[in-house]
């Protein structure tokens, strides 16, 4: 069915007028599932089947279907009146069309597994858009998180949506597959072939991309696909363990590329978020957890969802291996067997007061603008500390630390994990604050 219409003749004359003025490519791609009705005083609704074609069709197409409308029924122009399901992750209309369009009447995929919270709000809702609408508003889509924050999984369903589409050639590939097959290629004289595969992709979503680091060859072959599918449309879909320009060994233009989209930190979840992933993991085990219970492990345990998971399979053994009974104090013997002591949260508080006492200075100093040696590298560790530690964006850190912009702080991080590469007397001085601030 091209369009389905209410019972009308004008709505079916209606669509005959449109069909006539955008051709049937765009007829198809746009308005399948769109249903029309003539209202009186000169309005027309038009049933969407997603938030996408209401604001692709309100900027695109609205003037068409309302002289559309004029020409088959008469009358001045029609006021449009669109009518759209609520729909998870719209996001705003797009500028052009994509080559490779997914069908408009596709639905939002599942993310099941994911407890929306602040911190991953943004990587979500970014995932859905471009599973829905690829290669148009976030193209590239660069998302960066710890280890077990779920990366891996977004970029599984957003490859496995497109796959349900019927589309042919959806390469998901980890970024040591991608060095791996080019290595091969080259050495077994088919770069050409490699270089077809993957420039002819529909899309092309590629895991833990800071392992082009150092590995100029493989960057120069990675720019030249990347601009390709980008030119040409196509969704490109990229991960790693920190955003496009912390990447350490990744050429600038490059890692300026991987911005060029929109960048997402899918975050360490906050204590509300921890507690609901551990409930639902405590679920999956048929092991109720009570709020009390999910509070104090959120306390002690600022991880991924993957840490939580690990601690709900132990809370889980407890009671159907140990025969115990699951209460707040074999909770708090299970976090000391894993955790050893209950060690207080690390804050930027806390990690001034580690710094200070290691390395001498004040706090008035450390959040001051003296520039002095003695006062620059202590502020760029705890600078360090704080992203490694905590779940502090960039802006805040900066904020912290005498109202800095987040690209001292970028500098910061590199810096000190340039020293703790190299120096190995400077990195038994982070471990010392490390300690101080897990004791």
């Amino acid at each position: 069915m091209a369009l389905t219409l209410f019972e009308s003749d004008g709505a079916r004359r209606i669509h005959d007028e449109i069909r006539r003025r955008v051709g049937d490519k765009a007829f198809r791609t746009w308005f399948e599932g769109v249903e029309l009705l003539p209202r009186p005083g000169d309005q027309l609704e038009v049933h969407v089947p997603t938030s996408f074609h209401r604001a692709f069709l309100g900027d695109r197409y609205q003037t068409l279907i309302s002289d559309s409308a004029a020409a088959v029924l008469g009358g001045r122009s029609y006021e449009l009146l669109f009518v759209a399901p609520p729909h998870v992750g719209a996001v705003t209309t797009p500028e052009v069309e994509s080559p490779t369009p997914a069908p408009p009447h596709s639905q939002p995929f599942d993310l099941d597994g994911f407890v929306v919270g602040g911190a991953n709000r943004l990587a979500l809702n970014a995932a859905r858009a471009v599973a829905e609408r690829p290669g148009t508003d976030y193209n590239p889509l660069f998302i960066h998180g710890g280890v077990g924050q779920g990366k891996t999984h977004l970029l599984s369903a957003i490859a496995t949506h497109y796959r349900s589409l019927g589309w042919s050639s959806v390469i998901s590939v980890s970024c040591a597959r991608f060095t791996d097959d080019f290595i091969k290629a080259i050495a077994s004289q088919k770069i050409l072939e490699f270089r077809r595969r993957l420039r002819d992709a529909d899309a092309l979503l590629i895991d833990d991309v800071q392992f082009l680091a150092m590995k100029s060859k493989t960057q120069e072959e990675f720019f030249h696909t990347f601009n390709t599918l980008i030119n040409l449309g196509r969704q490109v879909v990229l991960s790693a363990d920190c955003a496009p320009g912390e990447l350490p060994g990744i050429e600038k233009r490059l890692a300026s590329r991987f911005g060029a989209g929109l960048v997402a930190d899918l975050g360490s979840p906050d204590t509300e978020t921890r507690m609901e992933i551990l409930r639902r993991k405590g679920e999956e085990l048929d092991l109720e957890l009570s709020s009390e219970i999910c509070e104090e492990v959120a306390g002690v345990v600022r991880g991924s969802a993957r840490e939580l998971a690990g601690v709900a399979k132990r809370l889980h053994s407890v009671i159907h291996l140990e025969k115990r009974p699951l209460d707040l104090e074999s909770t708090r013997g299970v976090l000391s067997e894993l955790y050893g002591s209950m060690a207080p949260s690390i804050d930027l508080d806390r990690i001034d007061q580690g710094v200070c006492e290691e390395f001498d200075v004040s706090r008035v100093e450390l959040h001051s603008k003296k520039r002095t040696r003695s006062i620059v590298v202590p502020r760029q560790i705890a600078m360090f500390l704080a992203r490694r530690h905590t779940s502090a964006s960039l802006k805040e850190i900066g904020h912290h630390f005498g109202g800095r912009d987040h690209t001292t702080v970028i500098h910061a991080v590199e810096k000190i994990q340039s020293l703790n590469r190299s120096d190995r007397t400077f990195r038994r001085r982070i471990e010392a604050v490390e300690k101080m601030l897990l004791r």
